[in-house]
């Protein structure tokens, strides 16, 4: 599916197992546009990668790729303080819910949304 279709699927589903509160919805958003901004920019720079690689030598493959992972840490940068911002405004037993979810990714979770190549 869509780029937008794939981070609306999970965000909803993120939402729920959150269990997010009228309260924490502006920093909900926020950190939502985040997460649709970033897997644009990475579709995006997946999309020109695939189209070049057929021509790129073994070396630039490499460096392409090294591009890719640089992007997704700027990504992380700017995802980073929007779930802050979130998990600030949680009571401690939401956070609680939270650090269970993100712990039980080995990658964070954003990752699996947005940057994969299949």
């Amino acid at each position: 599916g869509s780029v937008e279709a794939r981070v609306e699927a999970y965000a909803n589903k993120l939402h729920e197992e959150l269990q997010i509160t009228a309260a924490e919805e502006p920093q909900w958003k926020h950190y939502v546009a985040v997460m649709q901004e970033n897997a644009r920019d990475m579709d995006r720079r997946i999309a020109e990668r695939t189209r070049a690689l057929d021509s790129m030598s073994a070396v630039e493959s490499l460096k392409s790729y090294e591009r890719l992972a640089a992007a997704h840490v700027e990504r992380l940068q700017k995802l980073i303080p929007a779930f802050e911002e979130l998990y600030d405004a949680m009571p401690a037993s939401q956070k609680k819910i939270a650090d269970e979810l993100f712990r039980a990714s080995s990658a964070p979770r954003e990752f699996s949304v947005s940057f994969s190549e299949s």
